[in-house]
């Protein structure tokens, strides 16, 4: 059930990150209101700290089906559960660098 729980959420989670990654690349963000941006800032900045716990639970929870239980389905769930998480990563890492470089912080 939880397991259930933080896999719905990394799912949303990448959507998200999809929707902001497809935004900044397409987009000037500074085109958008404060509002709107500030949505933007949130998921950036907010999903590594939701994704990187789940990401440790979520693998940890089908090691042990499958070491302790002998669950082979729970193989399917490992890959799934590591791609999506790291996936997200992926996007909301590149769109924070980008930010960085056309800030000119770097």
């Amino acid at each position: 059930m939880i397991a259930n729980v933080l896999r719905a959420l990394t799912l949303l989670l990448l959507v998200l990150a999809a929707i902001t990654f497809t935004i900044n690349h397409l987009y000037d963000l500074k085109e958008f209101p404060g509002d709107v941006t500030y949505v933007f800032s949130v998921i950036v900045i907010g999903s590594p700290v939701l994704v990187i716990p789940s990401l440790i639970a979520l693998a940890g929870i089908d090691l042990f089906s499958i070491i302790k239980i002998k669950s082979t389905k729970h193989w399917k769930w490992l890959g799934w559960d590591l791609f999506v998480p790291l996936l997200t990563l992926f996007l909301t890492f590149s769109v924070l660098k980008n930010w960085i470089d056309s800030s000119g912080m770097v």
